[in-house]
């Protein structure tokens, strides 16, 4: 909810300041707004070397026992076997591909110390700051008396009547719909207006639902006068529905006696293997 007033907490403000920067005022050529400046007194010292790089390599590091200078670091695969259907002529020369090498522990080819932080890099030397002893301040320009001043008492009052409302809405959502606006200056009636919109909206949709509940339960008890199984089997689906939303431990046992039912009900029934029986050997008489 915005609160202030639409004199000053507008940005900009409905109402302009009563004084304004001078166009005409400028800064003077001997005004100093540097708070800090390089100490004019300071030294770069001697020791202090600028071309030392920032990483150096490692002068403690010694090369392993064991690493093979002349060994590579991968070679063919001893365990690869030319494919059957290899074409030197489509396919080139077939190579076997590279793995590691076994031989390498700790290391093959040419050994490098690791890199590290040179402990003696400093950078580029700078002069420390110290405080500008001519240091004025920040400037800024005179102000002035505002020559487009002016007072709206009442700035609604010359506004015509507010016929339409625009809202422009940026969004990758479709679907988003604007209704009933309220303009007003109370915020309890504003809550007012929303509560007794959205108490009949929510009663309209109740409504469509128990309509559409009720024609819905007014088809299953068509069926099931009719007979008809699949309405059977909707109605204990209901119910498991229903007592897993009430007792889920008990939903399961329900649950099972449905499918059990339904198993029995489809499953095909098989004549007893005698009776089969006894009419081939009718034929064959």
């Amino acid at each position: 909810v915005f609160t202030g007033s639409p004199h000053e907490s507008f940005a900009p403000p409905l109402t302009p300041p009563t004084e304004i920067d001078d166009p005409e005022d400028s800064k003077p050529a001997d005004w100093v707004d540097a708070a800090k400046i390089d100490d004019p007194d300071a030294v770069k010292p001697d020791d202090w070397d600028e071309d030392a790089p920032r990483k150096i390599p490692d002068p403690t590091a010694t090369k392993p026992s064991g690493w093979l200078d002349d060994e590579p670091d991968k070679v063919p695969d001893p365990e690869a076997a030319r494919p059957a259907d290899w074409d030197d002529e489509e396919d080139g020369e077939w190579e076997a591909p590279l793995v590691d090498n076994p031989n390498c522990d700790p290391g093959c080819g040419d050994w490098a110390p690791p890199i590290i932080d040179n402990p003696d890099y400093k950078g580029k030397w700078k002069a420390p700051k110290i405080d500008n002893p001519a240091f004025v301040g920040p400037w800024a320009p005179r102000k002035i008396p505002n020559p487009h001043y002016f007072k709206a008492d009442n700035p609604a009052k010359a506004l015509p009547p507010i016929g339409a409302v625009a809202v422009e809405v940026w969004t990758t959502n479709a679907g988003i719909l604007y209704d009933n606006f309220a303009l007003g200056h109370d915020a309890k009636d504003a809550k007012a207006f929303a509560k007794a919109f959205y108490d009949k909206q929510a009663a309209e949709e109740q409504a469509k639902r128990k309509k559409k509940q009720d024609k819905e339960a007014k088809k299953l008890e068509d069926k099931l006068q009719r007979g008809d199984l699949s309405a059977k089997i909707e109605v204990k689906l209901r119910e498991a529905y229903a007592l897993a939303q009430a007792q889920p431990l008990a939903a399961a046992a329900t649950i099972f006696a449905v499918l059990a039912a339904l198993i029995a009900l489809l499953k095909p029934k098989r004549q007893p293997a005698a009776a089969d029986d006894d009419d081939d050997a009718a034929a064959a008489a």
